[in-house]
């Protein structure tokens, strides 16, 4: 059984850092205006399983002329749609990736070389019912499908997770702060800067590719989704 996993990343996390920045003796007078602070990284994630499916079906087809290929490979791509929709896939979570054409020349020992010409027609397919995708997929390929790759797994609570994972970010990196101010004796203020870093959302899942034709097993796995916040807190003057 093959595994997949995708992760993708906008923005890439930081290890957590604590700085503690008060103004020393002989400091520039920009330094020793700027009002003493402690910055902070706080990280979290949240983790759930996943849901949605998309996989790409493709469809090649040979033929002696461009218009016999063609023909061939825009019969089998249109059975293998209505395959797909069958399942209970809506038009809009079907989508056309490829459509190409292309003459092909071979060499052949003490023979003319053979001239053909070769189709393809691939569609990217969004599975929300993740259950459905081993029957999609076997269907498409009963239909006519020649290739099947590209399944990614996901989850359609990616946002709420990172929402969930941005706050306890911030979260533990107050904790931080007050537990730095407490160790260096000084009161902790309000924060001065938050920067929120981009999630990082890795998500696994696993499908054995070559047994569309007995019914794929499919694992859906989970998706994780990261969140950074750094943080400047004042350090109060007394």
């Amino acid at each position: 059984m093959a595994g997949r996993t995708r992760t993708r990343t906008l923005r890439a996390s930081a290890a957590a850092i604590a700085v503690l920045a008060i103004a020393a003796p002989g400091a520039s007078a920009a330094d020793a205006t700027a009002p003493p602070s402690i910055t902070v990284v706080g990280h979290a994630s949240r983790k759930a399983v996943n849901d949605t499916a998309r996989v790409r079906l493709g469809v090649v087809s040979e033929g002696k002329t461009a218009v016999l290929a063609l023909d061939r490979n825009s019969a089998r791509a249109r059975n293998v749609v209505n395959a797909v929709k069958s399942q209970g896939i809506p038009a809009a979570d079907i989508k056309t990736e490829t459509v190409s054409l292309e003459r092909l020349r071979v060499k052949r020992k003490h023979h003319p070389a053979r001239i053909f010409y070769r189709a393809t027609n691939r569609v990217v397919v969004t599975v929300r019912a993740i259950g459905r995708a081993a029957a999609v997929i076997d269907a498409a390929v009963h239909a006519g499908a020649t290739g099947v790759s590209g399944l990614d797994f996901s989850t359609s609570k990616e946002d709420d997770l990172y929402l969930q994972a941005l706050g306890s970010a911030f979260d533990k990196a107050k904790a931080k702060a007050e537990l730095l101010a407490n160790r260096a004796g000084v009161p902790l203020g309000a924060p001065l800067q938050i920067e929120e870093g981009g999630p990082l959302v890795t998500s696994t899942g696993f499908t054995d590719p070559l047994g569309a034709a007995v019914g794929v097993p499919i694992e859906p796995g989970t998706t994780t989704v990261g969140a950074d916040v750094t943080v400047v807190f004042a350090i109060v003057s007394l």
